[in-house]
């Protein structure tokens, strides 16, 4: 092998080189994207789903406070008579 060749071989080398890192930066790109989408999405449906948690806990604590009520007055209701 001449200089020449070996020049050439060595341009050809770091031209794959380069062409590995750029792929390499592009695929992290891409992971990182990716991430911070599916990070903010579990976020947002945790806050979903703590907000549907607390409705639900309202209603159930006025169901529970209705039949509560109601029960206690057929009671009164029915001890006066």
């Amino acid at each position: 092998m001449n200089t020449d060749e070996k020049i050439d071989k060595i341009l050809e080398l770091q031209t794959i080189q380069s062409t590995d890192i750029a792929l390499i930066k592009q695929s992290q790109n891409v992971f990182i994207k990716d991430y911070t989408t599916t990070k903010e999405s579990h976020y947002r449906l945790r806050d979903d789903f703590k907000s549907l948690k607390s409705k639900g806990l309202l209603i159930a604590a006025f169901i529970g406070s209705t039949t509560t009520f109601l029960g206690n007055w057929i009671y009164n209701h029915l001890k006066n008579l």
